[in-house]
């Protein structure tokens, strides 16, 4: 028996492993919440085997996803939700594979505070003991394994269970509220995490991501869920700011955002450091690039809140509003996040060079951002772009960091995409509990 202790030796790994040290006849699961992460995690470990797993769920608080059941209930043995009062939580965490025989030759067993989830098989910091058990040889060790065995039997005997045989039935329990869709699960984590304390923001401490998921691809599902009482967030636009000397031609209505933990990390050329310390004449403004702006365009603000301006030549520009932190500033300085688009131009008789588009970020005052820079500033440094909701002080919250600090590894390893010169990437939009 030991201890293992994720995300750095994740549950989804034990699982694997108790899964390949010998035949398996069943597979016993007790579990409080189930989403789609996870179970897409559990299927892809199990295979075939999946036929075999025998699995009671909770659904307390509705925060287990209709699609994660659904997709249980096609490919499992049995299925059975529990629910006995809304102040009363079904809260278990056990995984039991039995081999042949009975009793069996072997019960491999994971038991801790891993639910099925993607955070609770992959990201989180869950704690599990594993164990192998003898119960053909070893009487204390059968007695372990019966206990695992009366304990499913009790659950699924109690008029609180339920077994689940139809799409329909998940789709009748969702529209009373039992059971949750996996967009409106998002949409709560993402109201939850608004008011959350943000790392050296608001404690002095770093923060950092948790690892990027790389879920395993599902089989088309059997069934498209919809959630009646499901309703959208009231437009409650902010006001647009700019300077004054600009001439506004157009303005667009700016809908609300829901920020949803989506964070977007880059690299830096050499020269955007040059510009941002000041050793090279030019202003600090990266160029994000088109790629990056329609990867996640709602989360630029894109379209919505730019208005078409005229400098030398038009653009469309939001004046965003942000705060940046970095160990040199740990409370965080606030500034104006200028971002801008201007379209591709082609050479002309007064211009003889042809320009790509551009969609540049920079931020102001220039005096106030260098104050921000951290000693060891420079090209292996990161910039995370953080948005927040609509109902905070700020469009965005700006993080600077530098290779050594304890989370750059973490915010490292979201930058996916490589074009000339930088890498960017975006940060998960669901942590999943």
């Amino acid at each position: 028996m030991r201890l293992i202790l994720g995300p750095e030796k994740s549950a989804i790994n034990a699982l694997r492993e108790l899964h390949g040290q010998g035949e398996v006849r069943r597979i016993t699961v007790l579990v409080a919440w189930a989403r789609i992460a996870g179970v897409a995690y559990f299927l892809d470990m199990l295979g075939a085997d999946s036929t075999k797993v025998h699995i009671v769920i909770g659904m307390a608080g509705a925060g287990t996803s209709a699609e994660a059941l659904s997709y249980l209930r096609a490919h499992c043995g049995s299925v059975h939700l529990f629910h006995k009062h809304h102040r009363q939580t079904f809260h278990p965490k056990v995984y039991c594979f039995d081999g042949v025989g009975n009793p069996p030759d072997t019960a491999r067993v994971l038991v801790g505070s891993s639910n099925l989830t993607g955070g609770g098989l992959f990201a989180n910091f869950e704690a599990s003991l594993r164990a192998t058990l003898t119960p053909a040889a070893v009487d204390k060790d059968k007695q372990a394994w019966q206990s695992i065995v009366e304990a499913y039997d009790h659950l699924v005997a109690s008029p609180f269970a339920e077994a689940i045989v139809s799409d329909e039935r998940i789709q009748v329990l969702l529209e009373e509220r039992y059971l949750s869709t996996e967009k409106s699960l998002r949409r709560r984590g993402r109201g939850d995490g608004e008011g959350a304390a943000k790392g050296s923001a608001r404690r002095g401490k770093p923060e950092a991501p948790p690892p990027p998921l790389a879920v395993p691809k599902l089989p088309p599902p059997t069934k498209v869920f919809v959630d009646p009482t499901a309703a959208s967030k009231p437009i409650s636009p902010k006001a647009a700011t700019s300077a004054a000397s600009p001439t506004v031609l157009t303005a667009a209505p700016a809908p609300a955002f829901v920020a949803d933990g989506t964070f977007f990390v880059r690299t830096l050329t050499a020269n955007d450091v040059a510009k941002a310390l000041g050793a090279q004449v030019g202003t600090f403004e990266p160029d994000l690039g088109i790629m990056a702006r329609d990867q996640l365009p709602e989360f630029w603000g894109w379209p919505d809140k730019f208005k078409t301006v005229i400098h030398t030549k038009p653009r469309e520009e939001w004046a965003a509003r942000a705060i940046v932190f970095s160990t040199t500033r740990p409370a965080g300085v606030e500034i104006e996040l200028m971002i801008w688009f201007r379209e591709a131009r082609l050479k002309t008789d007064d211009d003889p060079r042809p320009h790509a588009a551009e969609f540049r970020l920079r931020p102001g005052p220039k005096a106030t951002f260098q104050s921000v820079l951290p000693a060891g500033f420079g090209v292996t440094s990161l910039v995370i772009i953080e948005r927040l909701g609509n109902s905070e002080a700020y469009d965005f919250r700006l993080r600077i960091i530098t290779q050594g600090e304890p989370e750059y590894d973490d915010y490292q390893s979201y930058l996916t995409t490589t074009r000339p010169g930088h890498r960017f990437g975006y940060g998960p939009d669901d942590t999943e509990g």
